[in-house]
């Protein structure tokens, strides 16, 4: 009797014994040390736009791009025209531009009096064919980005889509210098070239940085006016590179060692782009002392190219633009950085991302993949 009270009863011992099974410990945010280089600000914009696409919305970046575009070079118009050059400047202009001599004059053959543009001479020509290429390679180059962005994008990103991104600005100068020599000889095969290096072989670049200026809710006021500064600057960049190219392309503005000059330190510049992702103060100090170089140079060639033609200041005013937009972008992304500290303080929220969820943080959104490898100080939560 004690031995079966020591032993418990029978009907105990058959009961069946269950254990609940251990809850599983929640994911912490961790710290990923800096043994690899970060994500870009490119992949970053890429996975915060997300996988929709709206027509709404790409209508909206196209009349802003307009908008841009539309302001931009007017008002360099102007400014060349009545605060650089002086009333004397102008009238030795109007009269080189009335000796051009008109070819249809000079041809034995016979022509129709109703023949479109028959009284212009040949620079107006040779203005109204280069303007009719640079909205071409402006068309071609952001309709190439909006069509990688909806057809192998679309708020996806890894290591490999990473890697292509680096490879695609590695190249960026030693084919952008093919398209500017071949354009100095006037090889039309300049203008696809150049459509391909300056819009980054697809890369939607400027659709993006727009994007997430313009419909980045997310975001501070401060992130999203860099990136406008950044997607205007990118818009008036390229484009004043495809006037440059096709403008040079047709003879319009005849090719010397001065005209390509201007294009030396921009190209230098891209040499060192890749720099800002491990040897980031390296890159600030060479970036300033070749934008230095090349301002020093657009300033002091802006009238020789006005004396060549206008399309030639307006591509010059463009372009310095551009660069003032991405200093002041640069400058002011300073600030951000503590902006995004305190709203992480505030907040530990969790945002929908495509394929997983994922806590927002420093105002970076990151897909659930391979890509995480690549974070540099960034903590980052993210659930199953």
């Amino acid at each position: 009797m004690q031995q079966q009270q020591a032993n418990g009863s029978p009907d105990s011992i058959n009961e069946k014994v269950t254990f609940a099974p251990a809850p599983k410990p929640a994911l912490k945010p961790t710290t990923i040390h800096q043994t690899t280089p970060p994500p870009s600000s490119f992949a970053v914009r890429v996975v915060s736009a997300g996988d929709s696409v709206g027509a709404k919305k790409l209508w909206g970046l196209f009349a802003v791009i307009c908008l841009i575009l539309l302001t931009v070079y007017p008002a360099s118009y102007y400014l060349v025209e009545y605060g650089v050059l002086t009333e004397e400047e102008r009238t030795t202009i109007a009269s080189l531009n009335a000796a051009v001599p008109n070819s249809s004059e000079l041809t034995s053959k016979p022509l129709p009096s109703f023949l479109p543009m028959r009284e212009w001479n040949d620079r107006e020509f040779l203005c109204y064919l280069t303007v009719v290429m640079w909205i071409t390679m402006v068309l071609t180059g952001l309709g190439t980005e909006v069509l990688v962005w909806i057809m192998f994008i679309k708020g996806g990103w890894n290591d490999e889509r990473e890697n292509l991104w680096w490879l695609a600005q590695f190249f960026f100068p030693m084919i952008a210098a093919t398209s500017i020599g071949l354009a100095n000889t006037h090889n039309w095969f300049s203008m696809p070239l150049l459509v391909l290096t300056a819009w980054k072989f697809g890369f939607p670049e400027t659709v993006l940085s727009l994007h997430t200026a313009l419909y980045d809710n997310k975001s501070s006021f401060l992130v999203r006016f860099v990136n406008f500064l950044s997607g205007a600057g990118t818009v008036i960049h390229h484009s004043a590179s495809a006037l440059y190219v096709a403008a040079v392309c047709t003879n319009l503005i005849p090719a010397s060692r001065f005209v390509i000059q201007i294009t030396v330190p921009l190209l230098m510049q891209h040499w060192f782009v890749l720099l800002r992702y491990n040897y980031n103060t390296a890159y600030v100090v060479l970036e300033v002392v070749l934008e230095v170089w090349f301002q020093w140079t657009a300033f002091g060639l802006l009238k020789f190219f006005r004396f060549l033609h206008w399309t030639g200041s307006l591509g010059a005013c463009g372009m310095i633009l551009a660069h003032w937009m991405y200093f002041t972008a640069g400058f002011l992304s300073l600030f951000t950085k503590e902006s995004d500290e305190e709203d992480e303080e505030e907040s530990d929220g969790f945002v929908d991302c495509p394929g997983r969820k994922l806590g927002r943080k420093k105002s970076l959104y990151f897909q659930g993949d391979n890509s995480m490898e690549r974070l540099k100080s960034t903590r980052l939560m993210w659930v199953e």
